[in-house]
């Protein structure tokens, strides 16, 4: 019976959604680094670029990120690889464009490693494909 109560409890934890401001972890006056998987790129398929400050995909990237401070979930497993990945320094963002799907990834201020996963985003991030 411990068992089971304490399963519950871990898994009821888990589900909890957290408050995640992903700008919080990545300097807005700095450029990003974004691969995205693409077969028709290059040889290793993939096409790897700067989201500059002051472009329409970094402002997009930002309004998108302050609208979704909420509701992230704590998330401890591994992945397969994104079909877009954005990051700087410790900060990673995985973007799955058919499963809607992404998962932030950092070093928090206590040098903790975090991850959290948020999904159903409607196809919110898929600007950065293009």
């Amino acid at each position: 019976m411990k068992n089971i109560l304490l399963i519950s409890l871990l898994f009821f934890l888990t589900r909890c959604s957290s408050d995640v401001n992903i700008f919080e972890y990545v300097d807005k006056n700095s450029d990003l680094k974004i691969v995205v998987l693409d077969s028709n790129a290059s040889p290793l398929g993939r096409r790897e670029t700067e989201i500059q400050i002051n472009s329409d995909k970094y402002t997009r990237l930002l309004k998108w990120a302050d609208n979704n401070i909420d509701g992230w979930t704590w998330d401890p497993a591994s992945h397969a690889a994104a079909d877009i990945i954005v990051s700087q320094g410790s900060f990673r963002l995985l973007y799955w464009l058919h499963k809607d799907y992404v998962v932030i990834a950092f070093t928090d201020k206590d040098k903790e490693s975090r991850q959290y996963s948020k999904s159903k985003l409607n196809g919110d991030l898929d600007f950065l494909a293009k």
